[in-house]
């Protein structure tokens, strides 16, 4: 009997310890801790954890045929494309004998992983096969590939080696098929296989956000936020990742898109989950766009993004540091709304091009509540500009305290209203620029495929993302690795196969509904929408940044080379005789007082052989080397023991940086000297008839070089390198008040003066003079210059008197008026303009009167959105890199650049 009770005891206790060995296996089952060795897999089981891009076909040829359909065949070019094309080849070399359908069926996962140090590679997992790959006999059949095996934990790699160098390692393992070039990558899968405890296919947000994925489609592909910063190191740069890449990781851990293509472009659907207090507030709420911010966002808009929050003070306690400046003057003030805008950067700093607009319920209100905020911080500053007034506010961390560390853009902000937006700027010039594109429509509403698109991807979302891929250029170039920095180009021409991108963001079950349609560019963009109250005439020259000077500008802008980065500079002297350096993008370098006005213009040499350029010129009493840092040269600059009477003319005839400088002085003569002053061996000082106030120009024609000079008696001199005369002194008709045009194309080659009365003095290199006459305006004060403007390489004339231009030239050797154009301002000055892309030069004409610009074409047709302001000569040149016309002036104490389209 007792052994009975025993026995039973033994039994229960049996029962029970394997009831409970069986409970906890079901809930470590259950709970993916566990996996038994016959229980199924997955391909996701396979994804190292690690994975920051993981892209899902079903099955890779569908998936192909989606991504390479026009008009986005240009994926293909993209390496992340690129390299899955290249590698499913080698996958299907392998098996196309015995399994030529593989990637026709089943699922194909990539997985990026940084493989090296500056590459990434892919791990290929296959799975939901039709039948086992049995890559045993592959092995044997394929001795072309030079099969190499070896087992890992168990299980079989097999390495395949093709032509090239080009390598790919494969395994099966329990159903699945494991690929990759580098053999550890599979091993790596392998390891991430075996512990399923860890896989992405257990983490609850990896799954909330697949979940909502259209689990048929033909491509699906997910981000992981955090170990993202290993894979954009290979194209970003420190900076970059160090500051932009903890702030991507605080707003989810992933999100998922689907790709398809839509009536509107390259639609990417899907879901994100939150992660930080920004995102978890803005999720909360969706409102109506506001359309209305089209009329305020410039044309040179790079990326904007829209934020409707519902009541902003609501929103600002739960994001922001709670600023009791921000809460009591500013928060009560604004609407449902903020932007944040990138205005599109034309150097390496863009201070100038954050711009903060925040949508105001009462204009009124709001300003007096500003102003109450900039005389609390001690510091009002009140600029009247236009139609507005602009104001500082002394809060160094603005955008900071209101919307945290991660957006720390505006400090020590200026502001201003406009229309119905409270505008926030780093400084007053980038809101003068806004205020100019605002009165002078100047803006996205007059950009109807803007509009059209705006209208069907931003009707209610909590926020809307938008980027003009051709305007970031130079985003791209800043955040591109220092690696890679010299081949941005072709990231950023990868990327300009998209017109337009936008990002749409809306809250739907705890996650936020991730919409983005990337545009094509050229004629598969859809057709604009019809016209809509927001549309406006087109301007064609658009403001991109303005530069105040302390006093109104006397030099033209003048372009010059930063001999470090070869980036174009301007360099600028205002009547007070302050010079100034400013950057390409419009920021002040510095600037320096000098005693008196530059006479002719600037020039750069390499003074001291050092490929670093100086800045040479000359004022009356003296002759400046500056280097550019705005110091003076070693041994500069030199004081002129007489007045010099016009600008030097330095000339390097050999190419080898030995420099001949020439100038003329008050006691009528004419000097050369070598760069260090030292004059020129066996020149004598040239004793004229006057003395020369126009400029001086150096030519080389026939293997003889000419220096050529007219005086203020208007008598043309002609000397060689060592002030030798070339010919004799012409007496010319009358003086004049122009440079001589030399045309050294024509035959014979001719030397044009026009005089101030419209007769035109044509000298041959060997003296002899013709006379013509030029009919223009009232025949007072004519001014002349020539320009290709036929396109033939042969120059024409281009005379002005009055408020008039005529082009002259010669057709069939005939000499005659081509065609002549009225302008509504008296003109002092014409000169050709070159515009990329066309032989034919423009024809630029200023009346300082009237303070305007005109911009003409060869047929004398102006240019849209001409006349501009302008008090000196404007120059046309590719300023920012981009094949794109650029136009730098000055109007008074203000120098810019406009954007020509």
């Amino acid at each position: 009997m007792p052994s009975k009770i025993i026995d039973f005891f033994s039994l229960r206790n049996a029962l029970f310890l394997l009831g409970a060995i069986l409970i906890s296996v079901s809930t470590a089952l259950y709970k993916g801790y566990l996996r038994l060795p016959f229980s199924p897999v997955s391909a996701y089981d396979a994804v190292p954890h690690s994975s920051a891009l993981v892209i899902e076909c079903a099955p890779y040829t569908k998936a192909a045929r989606v991504l390479n359909s026009a008009p986005y065949s240009g994926l293909a070019a993209w390496s992340c494309v690129q390299k899955i094309g290249e590698d499913t080849d080698l996958l299907q070399k392998i098996v196309e004998k015995s399994k030529p359908n593989l990637l026709a069926s089943g699922r194909l996962i990539a997985a990026a992983q940084v493989s090296k140090a500056n590459d990434f590679d892919y791990i290929y997992i296959l799975d939901k096969l039709t039948e086992p790959l049995q890559l045993a006999g592959f092995a044997q059949d394929l001795v072309a590939f030079q099969p190499n095996k070896h087992n890992y934990k168990s299980q079989t790699v097999y390495s395949f080696t093709f032509g090239s160098g080009r390598a790919l390692s494969v395994c099966e393992v329990r159903g699945i098929v494991i690929a990759a070039r580098e053999t550890y990558l599979v091993e790596y899968a392998i390891d991430q296989l075996n512990n399923y405890q860890n896989a992405i296919s257990n983490d609850p947000d990896f799954k909330a956000v697949a979940k909502g994925l259209d689990p048929v489609a033909a491509v699906r592909v997910f981000f992981q936020s955090a170990p993202s910063a290993a894979l954009a190191a290979l194209y970003c740069n420190t900076k970059t990742i160090q500051n932009a890449f903890p702030n991507l990781q605080s707003v989810g851990k992933w999100a998922g898109i689907v790709p398809r293509i839509a009536k509107y472009g390259l639609s990417l659907t899907g879901f994100l989950q939150p992660n930080n207090a920004f995102m978890e507030a803005l999720q909360s709420k969706n409102a109506a766009s506001d359309l209305s911010i089209a009329s305020v966002l410039p044309d040179n808009t790079a990326c904007f993004a829209q934020f409707n929050v519902g009541d902003f003070a609501t929103f600002y306690h739960r994001t922001g540091d709670n600023n009791s400046n921000i809460n009591r003057y500013f928060a009560s003030n604004i609407d449902h709304s903020f932007t944040y805008l990138l205005t599109e950067p034309t150097g390496e700093d863009f201070t100038n091009n954050h711009i903060l607009l925040f949508k105001i319920n009462d204009a009124v209100k709001t300003a007096a509540g500003m102003r109450d905020w900039s005389r609390a911080l001690g510091k009002e500053e009140i600029i009247a500009y236009q139609n507005t007034t602009i104001q500082h506010l002394a809060a160094a961390d603005f955008s900071k305290n209101l919307f945290g560390a991660g957006f720390d853009v505006l400090h020590n902000p200026y502001f201003t209203i406009i229309d119905k937006y409270l505008a926030f700027a780093n400084t007053n010039e980038a809101l003068q620029v806004l205020i100019d594109k605002y009165n002078f429509n100047q803006n996205l509403a007059n950009e109807p495929q803007f509009i059209d698109f705006l209208v069907h991807n931003n009707t209610f979302t909590n926020a809307f993302l938008y980027a003009r891929p051709a305007r970031c250029m130079q985003l791209l170039r800043a955040f591109a690795a220092e690696n890679t920095a010299e081949n941005y180009q072709q990231y950023f021409a990868q990327w300009s196969i998209f017109q337009q991108v936008a990002l749409s963001l809306r809250e739907r079950d705890g996650v936020l509904i991730m919409q983005t349609v990337l545009q094509p560019s050229g004629n598969e963009a859809p057709k604009a929408a019809e016209k809509t109250t927001l549309q406006a005439p087109q301007n064609t020259a658009s403001l991109n940044w303005k530069v105040q000077l302390q006093a109104a500008a006397r030099t033209k802008p003048i372009l010059v080379k930063n001999a470090t980065n070869n980036e174009t500079e301007i360099l600028v002297q205002d009547i007070k005789n302050r010079i100034y350096l400013i950057s390409r993008s419009g920021t002040m370098l510095w600037s320096r007082q000098l005693d008196e006005p530059i006479l002719g213009s600037v020039q750069q040499i390499d003074l001291f052989t050092n490929k670093e350029l100086e800045y040479l010129f000359n004022t009356k009493s003296k002759i400046y080397a500056i280097d550019r840092n705005g110091k003076d040269a070693q041994n500069y600059p030199i004081k002129l023991g007489v007045s010099a009477t016009n600008g030097l003319v330095c000339v390097d005839y050999d190419g080898e940086r030995k420099y001949f400088v020439y100038m003329a002085c008050s006691n009528g003569n004419m000097y050369g000297f070598e760069k260090g002053g030292k004059p020129i061996s066996g020149w004598n000082p040239l004793l004229v008839r006057g003395w020369f106030s126009r400029i001086l120009q150096s030519f080389v024609a026939n293997k003889r070089e000419y220096l050529v000079a007219i005086s203020d008696k208007g008598t043309l001199y002609a000397y060689n390198r060592y002030g030798s005369p070339q010919f004799s002194p012409v007496i010319l008709t009358a003086p004049t008040l122009s440079a001589a045009g030399i045309d050294l194309l024509s035959d014979p080659i001719k030397i044009s003066v026009c005089d101030t009365a419209g007769n035109l003095n044509i000298v041959t290199l060997d003296g002899k003079r013709s006379l013509g006459k030029v009919t223009v305006g009232n025949n007072r004060n004519v001014r002349m210059a020539v320009s290709d403007v036929g396109g033939d390489a042969l120059k024409e004339y281009l005379v002005i008197s009055a408020k008039q231009l005529c082009v002259y030239g010669y057709r069939n050797r005939q000499f005659g008026k081509w065609w002549g154009a009225d302008l509504n301002d008296p003109l002092d000055d014409v000169f050709e303009v070159g515009i990329i892309g066309n032989a034919k030069q423009n024809i630029g004409l200023l009346s300082r009167t009237a303070k305007h610009f005109y911009l003409l074409d060869e047929n004398g047709v102006l240019y849209p959105g001409f006349p501009i302001n302008a008090t000196t000569r404007c120059t046309i040149s590719d300023l920012f890199e981009q094949r794109t016309n650029v136009l730098v002036g000055a109007c008074d104490d203000v120098v810019y650049a406009y954007t020509i389209q």
